[in-house]
C-alpha cells in the first residue's frame, strides 16, 4: 500500500507531467504555425512574381495585339477599295486576294477586336 505522501507526489508528477505535455503540444502548434506561415509566404512570392510576368506579357500582347489591330483595319479598309475598283471595271480578284481580306476581316472586325478586350479586362482584374 502506498503512503499519502507516495500518493500526494503521484498526484503532483502526473499533474506536473500533464501539464508540461500540454505545453509540448503547445509549441507543437507554434512550430506548425511557423512552418506554414514560412511556407505560405513562400507561396505568395511565387504567386506575385509569376503575376509581375503574366502582366508584362499581357502588355506585350497588347502592344503587338493593337499594332496588328489597325493595320489589320487599314490594310481591310484599303482591300474593299481595292475591291470597289476591280468590280467596276469588271475584273474578278484572285482567290490568295479573297483569303487575304478574309483574314484581315477576322482580325480587324471579329477576332482581333474581341482579344484586345480580353487582355484589357484580364490587365484590369490583375491591376
Amino acid at each position: 500500500m502506498k503512503t499519502t505522501k507516495e500518493l500526494i507526489i503521484a498526484d503532483i508528477t502526473a499533474k506536473v507531467e500533464a501539464k508540461l505535455a500540454s505545453q509540448k503540444v503547445e509549441l507543437g502548434l507554434v512550430d506548425d504555425i511557423k512552418n506554414a506561415s514560412a511556407s505560405v509566404k513562400k507561396q505568395y512570392d511565387s504567386v506575385f512574381s509569376k503575376t509581375i510576368l503574366i502582366k508584362s506579357q499581357i502588355d506585350e500582347a497588347l502592344k503587338i495585339g493593337n499594332k496588328a489591330f489597325f493595320e489589320a483595319q487599314k490594310f481591310y479598309k484599303q482591300g474593299l477599295k481595292v475591291e470597289q475598283q476591280a468590280k467596276e471595271l469588271g475584273v474578278a480578284m484572285p482567290t490568295d486576294f479573297q483569303n487575304a481580306m478574309q483574314v484581315l476581316y477576322q482580325n480587324s472586325q471579329l477576332e482581333g477586336e474581341q482579344i484586345l478586350k480580353d487582355l484589357t479586362s484580364a490587365k484590369k482584374v490583375i491591376g
